[in-house]
């Protein structure tokens, strides 16, 4: 029973994600709603001697590789929807505002025109750059045109990038500093104040 209430709980809540197909499923509300099951069901232990078996060990998370402020954000590489290709490598040396988004998702439609905007009131010190995942071509192409972005956005074949760094919702946006290290990482949508706060934050302007 315990089992059956656990993958239902799990289930309901990745079904509410974002549009219906988040590509990776929101770990912190999934774990919430288990923890809480738990809470209320006989613990592994218990369980475990009206069985008369051991209980299995304990299973843990894997450590998030670009969350945490001041760890190394994972490399990557990917197509342009413009031609071309672009490494994160390469902007060596410059603040990067990385953005994951998708067509399908309404909060990310409704934040990109607020990138624009700091993007045209920032780009000589900071570095725009979107990454659609679990996207189209044609459908991503659509909505950089309907939203008039401008900075450079590619394709994540595969979700390769996404795994990566691990998304826990969409849109997920990491700001890095000019050595490629985390400054921080928003999950949800992201308004034109708080761009400007992270982008003053990671490249001070000059006094």
């Amino acid at each position: 029973m315990r089992l059956r209430l656990l993958v239902g709980l799990a289930l309901t809540v990745m079904v509410a994600g974002c549009a219906g197909r988040a590509p990776v499923a929101s770990i912190e509300a999934t774990a919430s709603a288990m923890q809480e099951a738990a809470s209320a069901a006989p613990s592994s232990q218990d369980e475990a001697d009206r069985l008369g078996r051991q209980p299995l060990p304990e299973r843990k998370e894997p450590k998030p590789i670009a969350q945490a402020r001041g760890e190394q954000a994972p490399q990557f590489r990917m197509g342009l929807l413009s031609g071309g290709t672009l490494s994160l490598e390469e902007l060596r040396g410059k603040p990067v505002v990385v953005n994951f988004m998708a067509s399908w998702c309404p909060p990310c439609r409704a934040e990109m025109p607020a990138f624009e905007k700091a993007w045209q009131q920032h780009k000589d010190r900071v570095v725009f750059v979107g990454v659609a995942v679990e996207d189209t071509e044609s459908a991503a192409k659509a909505l950089v045109e309907k939203t008039g972005v401008t900075y450079p956005v590619g394709l994540d074949d595969g979700n390769v990038i996404a795994r990566a760094y691990e998304l826990k919702g969409m849109p997920t946006t990491v700001f890095l500093d000019p050595n490629g290290a985390v400054v921080k990482r928003v999950t949800g949508q992201v308004t034109e104040g708080a761009l400007t706060f992270f982008i003053n934050l990671m490249a001070p302007r000059a006094p």
